[in-house]
Formats: structure tokens, sequence, C-alpha cells
């Protein structure tokens, strides 16, 4: 495998990093200018893997302005969102642990986000201050070779889809690469460690491990009650240990590039698909995806618990939120049987006492030991999960469009039936 061939589709080109260094250098002069002119005590730092040297191509910047801790959370927010916007005319806000300005510049995005200044295991003031903490590490612990390891690691992450630590990916974040180079030396070693190993993973090297039962716990060095790799989902660590393993089998730079998504056979599958489709709340999306995770979930539970025995599902949300589900059936029987205790209970007695004054259809009559009734039920999916849900928690933010459910038997919009093109060509990748 040439991965000298490989680095060098992924990683920046010069001319790139040029670039990257001359829009940081020159925003950053210019909110320092705009610090000085309203007389606020901050510093200015570049974070982020562009300021490691460990981006791929494409790569964002990040400014920090970083606050002394004698200003107060209100007074950092006010003045990073004025001197984001003055920064980024054409920028949004966005928020995280508080509020952060992004934009665009010669097409490069652009994240200028305020911060405390701490030091390494203090009580962080926000989330967000780990980050130049998190920047000033990694350069302290790395060279050139394995800065090159890292943009490999993170091109074979990307490239078998779970690189990105974002809730609806639950992948690994790029920190988490550096860390994982770092302590364990190179790309291919990384490989060898998810290919061999068991269970839970920990690596936390001379560091107690946080007290944390995720898929997978990676000991923050700047904060070490924090698991860096808390965001990894056991489904992205089962994807990452089998695609190592075979990777390191068969090398290819299709693992650098994504499998193809192939359809399956045109057979008839002689199963029900349903599609759930409600309104989308203007909210970021970590704040709306455990919702909708959630929602998937219930619907996933109901349909089994009600006998209509589900495949599999999806999500996809766009303008609305999408849920797919397979069922092996839409329809159940009419009817139901009710058991009762068992024969040399004493509690038969009230059984038959209940049945007696409530509407069946047949019985009581003995199945096994037992005293049984039949009963009426709903038969059709869409009225048995619309009226399930009716009194499900689906989440603070779901809960108040959960009138706008709709269910669609085939697709209906192109957001449908992407999501449809999605679940029908879905492999080890994702």
């Amino acid at each position: 495998m040439d991965y000298e061939k490989i680095y060098a589709r992924k990683a920046p080109d010069g001319a790139e990093r040029r670039d990257l260094k001359r829009i940081s250098d020159s925003l950053g002069e210019k909110i320092r200018s705009l610090l000085s002119k309203m007389r606020v005590t901050a510093e200015v730092q570049l974070v982020g893997s562009t300021s490691k040297g460990t981006n791929l191509k494409g790569g964002d910047i990040d400014l920090f302005i970083v606050f002394p801790t004698s200003y107060s959370r209100s007074d950092i927010v006010k003045v990073g969102l004025k001197i984001g916007h003055m920064i980024l005319p054409d920028g949004q806000e966005k928020y995280a642990e508080h509020p952060y300005v992004f934009g665009y510049v010669e097409g490069h995005k652009i994240d200028i986000v305020p911060c405390f200044s701490m030091k390494e295991n203090d009580n962080l003031k926000s989330a967000v201050d780990r980050s130049p903490l998190h920047t000033r590490w990694v350069n302290a612990n790395l060279d050139d070779l394995k800065r090159k390891e890292i943009i490999l690691l993170k091109a074979f992450m990307k490239g078998i889809g779970v690189y990105g630590s974002e809730v609806s990916k639950g992948g690994f974040s790029g920190y988490v690469c550096e860390l994982l180079v770092i302590r364990l030396g190179s790309f291919q070693k990384v490989l060898e460690f998810f290919a061999g190993s068991e269970k839970r993973l920990r690596l936390t090297q001379d560091h107690p491990s946080p007290i944390d039962d995720a898929p997978m716990v990676v000991t923050d060095p700047v904060d070490r009650k924090r698991n860096a790799a808390a965001a990894v989902s056991m489904e992205n660590l089962a994807r990452m240990r089998i695609l190592s393993r075979e990777f390191l089998n068969k090398p290819s730079e299709e693992f650098f590039d994504g499998f193809p998504r192939k359809s399956p056979p045109n057979i008839p599958r002689k199963t029900c698909f349903r599609i759930f489709s409600l309104e989308r709340p203007d909210l970021l999306e970590d704040v709306i995806y455990p919702q909708i995770e959630k929602l998937r979930k219930i619907i996933v539970s109901e349909s089994r618990n009600e006998g209509f025995h589900p495949i599999d599902s999806e999500i996809v949300f766009g303008r609305r939120i999408n849920i797919l589900v397979e069922l092996e059936n839409d329809v159940r029987p009419a009817i139901k049987i009710h058991a009762g205790p068992p024969a040399h209970s004493q509690e038969t007695r009230k059984f038959l006492d209940k049945w007696d004054k409530s509407p069946h259809v047949r019985g009581p009559f003995i199945v096994d030991e037992r005293p049984v009734v039949e009963v009426k039920q709903v038969s059709r999916f869409n009225d048995v999960i619309i009226s399930a849900l009716r009194d499900k928690d689906i989440g603070a933010n779901l809960n108040s469009v959960k009138g706008s459910i709709r269910i669609y038997s085939v697709p209906a919009t192109k957001e449908q039936r992407d999501l449809m093109q999605k679940y029908m060509t879905r492999n080890l990748t994702g």
C-alpha cells in the first residue's frame, strides 16, 4: 500500500496550507485590533486541526477569543458575538455551550468562538475552554511524521464512515484520532489496536480511567476526569474493529475513499415499509437528534411489542424528520389471547371474575394449565402505532410537533426517496 500517494490525495497541498495561514493570520489581526479598540483584554488563538497541521483537505479555521476568568460568561458571549459578526458580516450564530459565530471566507468555514483561559485539569467554566489546551498538548507531543499518520487515520475513518463527533454521527473526533496516534505510534498500530480489541475499549495510559460505561474510553490528558471518546457509538466502534481487520488482511485505497453503494437484487421482499414524517423544530442538530433517535427507538419497540416484527430502521432529517421502519407485516389478527394465572394459583378466581364482567370474544377456556380469553385488538399498524405514540414522551421539543406526524407507505418526497435509497444500499460503512 502506497501511503505517500494516499497522503498526497488527502492532505492539503502547499497552496491550501498557505491560504489557510494567510486567512487565519489576517482574521486574527482584525480580531486583535477590534479587541484593542473595545479595550477588552483577551487573546486570539488558532485552534483545531488546522492549527496542528493534522487537517484533511478543505479544513476549517477555528479562531478562539480567550478571555481571563475575571470576565463573566455573559461578557465573553456579548463580545464574542459582536466581534464575530463584525469579522463575518454574513455569518450566522450557532450554539455549543454558548453562542458563537460561523461563516465563510474564500470558501473556508470560519468559527469565531469565545472561551475562558484555563489550565490543564482546572474546573472548566465551559466545554469549549478545553480546545486551546488540546491544541497546546497535541502540538507539544507531535512531530511531522505523526502528523502524516494522523491524516492517514482521519482519511481512513472518514472513508469507512466513522469520522466525526456530531451527535448524529457518533464517530471519532479529530482530537481522538490525534490521541490514538500519539499514544499508539502510527496509523498501522492504531488499526492493529482496533483489530485485536475485544468488548469495551480502554486507552488510559498511566491516567486513572474516567468512570464511564461508554463503548470506548480515551482519557483526555488535559482533563483526566473526561472521556475524550464519549461520543463514539457501539455501532461505529464495531465498524472500526471489523474494517480495520479487513484492511490489514487486504489493504485497498477503497477504505480511504468510501465503498460504493450497491442496490440489492430486485426481488419481492414481501415486507411492509412505513415512513414517519413530522415537522422539524428549528433547533441545532445536537439538540434535536437525540430526540429523533428516541422516537425511532420507541417506534421500533412498540412495533415489536405489538407483533409487527420490525426488521430494521433508518433516519434522515432535513426540512422534515423522516423515520423509516421495515416490518414483516402491517396487519395483525383482530383478536389476541389473554392468558390468566396458572391453575394452581388462587388468583384464577379474580381472573374469571374480571372477564365475566368485561367484553371479550371467546372464553374463558383452558390452554395448557391456564385459563385464557380471546379479546379484540386493533389490527392495522398505523392505527396501533399512532395510538401508542399519543401517550409517549418523545422529547421536550418533539412532543410539541407530535400532532404533525404523518405515516407513508411509499416515499412521497425527495427526502423520503433519499431515505429509502440510503436504507436499501446500506453497507459496512453505514
